[in-house]
């Protein structure tokens, strides 16, 4: 290395570029970590914090979702969906069965112009 101080001088400047580099992003990463974390911790606060401020509130609720519910009626109510639904289906299928769709790619499978397009 005696011989040629020259690389001795792109060596040391390498290896202090790569140092600094090195320095740059390990703290840029910690800085992300430490970042990312303060956010999560705020947003686990928040969530904890919205239920023990409205558990009476969330629990009042709940009590008069279920003591309103009524099986038998519910089950009437979804057979009446049902039987609507199966109406509208036959009729859209009937309605279905009359118009006919037109093809909007019948231009590209009836190539008038063939001959051009021999070579591609």
């Amino acid at each position: 290395m005696d011989e040629h101080p020259e690389f001795d001088i792109v060596e040391i400047t390498r290896k202090l570029g790569v140092d600094m580099l090195n320095r740059v992003e390990i703290t840029s990463q910690k800085a992300a970590r430490n970042k990312n974390a303060e956010l999560l911790a705020e947003i686990k606060f928040v969530q904890y914090n919205m239920y023990n401020t409205d558990e009476e509130l969330i629990l009042q609720r709940q009590k008069e979702f279920e003591s309103d519910l009524d099986n038998q009626k519910t089950i009437e109510m979804c057979r009446g969906l049902c039987c609507e639904n199966e109406s509208n289906d036959s009729s859209q299928q009937e309605a279905n069965k009359t118009t006919t769709e037109q093809n909007l790619f019948e231009h590209l499978y009836n190539k008038t112009n063939a001959d051009v397009d021999i070579d591609i």
